[in-house]
């Protein structure tokens, strides 16, 4: 307080200065809200203060146009002890303090102080307060970070640029570096409650690598492709309904005209679980998915027609053999009775060799086309379709050499039991159901492991 009866202070959470002469202090106090951050300030008659600190050596208030000379400020004891260092604090246009260094400490500690706010004394250059020295020692230590490089190896999805041998885990959103947990530190913010990853090499944020699980090669897990239909509730349910389904079809086939309309409805339903088993497979479920909703029969009808479709468009080299020169070719395509006392000649035995693994082939990429993206247009271009058996390779040709051997083993198997009247019915309908759904759960394997190298979504 000066000779005048006005006292100064400052509030203890911004340094907004204020002037109050006590004679306008009601006898039971005052208090009110600082105007630049809210800070409860409570001032008493007898120049007592709450929320504010009072100013023992005010600066001089500015002279205004019209305005009485300064208040006189008492005089500085030369002999007492120098005054502390202080700052003032650059923000929104405005400087606010002076600070001492007790207040400036607490400012950093709190996160309102960054290393980047321009501060400076009293009548001195505005800097950054990182780069002062008196100021550098409150901030908390960081980890080093690797200088940043203009140009070098920012790494890829299978190893960080750093250390090729780890997998990523990050990604700099700055540099676009592909980063390990060892390349990655954590900073606080002052914008943020939380601290965050930031790459060591730049200092710019990073984002988490989603990846996906990495699933053992079907070709090396047979055990459990072999036995996906007999394990868990969710596979047996589809071995005995897709089974029981296919027991079915054999009284439809002697009713007439009606039968047939049943058999056509049982595989309407067959095929919409193949498919939706090869999608949910190929989308990442490890094991048998659970049983569908089956109650729209009308899409369920529009993706028989899409499988039917390309399962006559996959036999367009088949019907092409027909038009072949020569009657030997004619004659295999049409059987025994076609084929007379004449021998099937060795050329026509390859070209329907060929054609017959083109078939093989050819439709289940086009069936794991149309089950996850319910189209046929891709199946219609067989440049595509042979780019992409290209892509997986091996896994594809071990895929289809399973579900050959899978066809021929069932066959075998049900001719042995077609002695047996009804055991050999219901075998029958059992390994052709089980056979068809491996078939299907590895097709959707293949797609899922081989997902990267196909790249279709």
């Amino acid at each position: 307080m000066d000779d005048s009866g006005v006292l100064l202070f400052r509030c203890t959470s911004c340094g907004r200065e204020y002037q109050l002469a006590l004679a306008k202090v009601p006898p039971g106090g005052a208090s009110g809200p600082c105007k630049t951050c809210g800070q409860i300030i409570g001032v008493h008659p007898d120049g007592s203060l709450a929320g504010a600190r009072r100013i023992s050596t005010p600066a001089a208030p500015e002279q205004h146009a019209g305005a009485g000379p300064p208040t006189a400020r008492p005089a500085v004891d030369p002999g007492a002890a120098p005054c502390p260092p202080a700052w003032e604090i650059q923000t929104e246009g405005q400087s606010l303090g002076p600070f001492g260094p007790d207040e400036m400490r607490e400012l950093i500690a709190s996160g309102r102080l960054s290393k980047e706010r321009l501060v400076r004394s009293p009548g001195g250059e505005w800097a950054p307060a990182g780069s002062l020295p008196a100021l550098a020692g409150f901030f908390p230590a960081e980890a080093p970070l690797q200088p940043e490089a203009d140009e070098g190896p920012i790494g890829s999805e299978g190893g960080c640029y750093a250390h090729p041998s780890a997998p990523p885990a990050f990604q700099c959103s700055q540099c676009m570096r592909y980063l390990c947990e060892s390349c990655v530190v954590q900073k606080a913010l002052t914008n943020v409650n939380q601290p965050v990853k930031v790459c060591r090499a730049c200092g710019g944020t990073v984002t988490a690598l989603l990846r996906k699980p990495r699933w053992t090669p079907f070709y090396r897990d047979m055990p459990r492709v072999l036995t996906a239909p007999l394990r868990g509730t969710d596979g047996l349910l589809a071995l005995g309904v897709m089974a029981l389904l296919q027991v079915l079809k054999i009284p439809c086939r002697m009713a007439g005209m009606a039968g047939l309309a049943g058999v056509l409805i049982l595989t309407v339903f067959q095929t919409a679980f193949y498919l939706h088993l090869i999608r949910e497979v190929a989308n990442g479920s490890y094991d048998f998915p659970e049983w569908p909703e089956m109650s729209q029969f009308l899409d369920m009808f529009f993706s028989f027609l899409k499988v039917l479709f390309v399962t006559i468009y996959s036999l367009v080299p088949a019907f092409c053999l027909v038009l072949v020169p020569g009657a030997s070719a004619m004659n295999l395509l049409l059987g025994p009775r076609g084929m007379g006392h004449g021998a099937v000649a060795a050329p026509a035995l390859v070209l329907a060799g060929v054609v017959m693994l083109c078939y093989a082939f050819y439709l289940p990429i086009c069936i794991a086309i149309v089950a996850v993206f319910e189209t046929v247009l891709p199946a219609l271009n067989p440049v595509l379709i042979v780019r992409i058996i290209a892509r997986i390779g091996m896994p594809y040709l071990a895929a289809v050499a399973l579900f050959i051997s899978l066809m021929v083993i069932a066959r075998g198997v049900i001719a042995a039991l077609g002695h047996l009247p009804m055991a050999g019915a219901v075998s029958e309908a059992v390994l052709t159901v089980y056979g068809e759904l491996v078939s299907a759960y590895i097709l959707g394997r293949v797609i899922y492991e081989n997902e990267e190298s196909i790249a279709w979504r």
